[in-house]
């Protein structure tokens, strides 16, 4: 959900942005909930083709801002990944709070309707924050070496 909906806000800027969404325990193929695709219809979104990608660190490595919904996703993406740690950051924490973003999987149209509302509240808010930390260049290896942004 929250790919759809920042998709959306950067549409008018496409080309500066590169999105994408993996889960840190999922499997690769299993489309979105249907709840998450009637939530995204409803804002004109369409992510009907989307489906699941499990993270890795080939996937981490091209991006040079994780934000995760739960505090346990961020944790275990640190320690899988610590070299990028400096990088991963709780969505909630680009509006200087530090809580999850719960999973509506498996409950009621309105839960989701209430996390995509969360979701835009925290991008509305904290949307130059995600601006600034994806364009900062980051090293991975402390060489003067840059990531090309795309």
């Amino acid at each position: 959900m929250a790919e759809g909906i920042l998709l959306e806000k950067t549409a008018v800027e496409k080309e500066n942005w590169r999105i994408a969404s993996a889960g840190v325990f999922a499997e690769y193929g299993y489309p979105p909930a249907q709840n998450t695709l009637m939530i995204l219809l409803e804002k004109g979104i369409d992510l009907s083709e989307r489906r699941s990608t499990p993270i890795s660190a080939e996937l981490v490595q091209q991006y040079r801002l994780i934000l995760t919904m739960e505090q346990g996703h961020k944790e275990a993406l640190q320690a899988a990944f610590p070299d990028e740690a400096e990088r991963t950051f709780l969505f909630s924490e680009m509006v200087g709070e530090y809580r999850d973003i719960v999973d509506p999987i498996g409950k009621a149209l309105v839960d989701y309707r209430d996390t995509a509302q969360e979701i835009e509240s925290i991008l509305e808010r904290g949307f130059e924050r995600i601006r600034a930390l994806s364009s900062e260049p980051y090293d991975r290896n402390e060489t003067s070496d840059l990531i090309n942004p795309e």
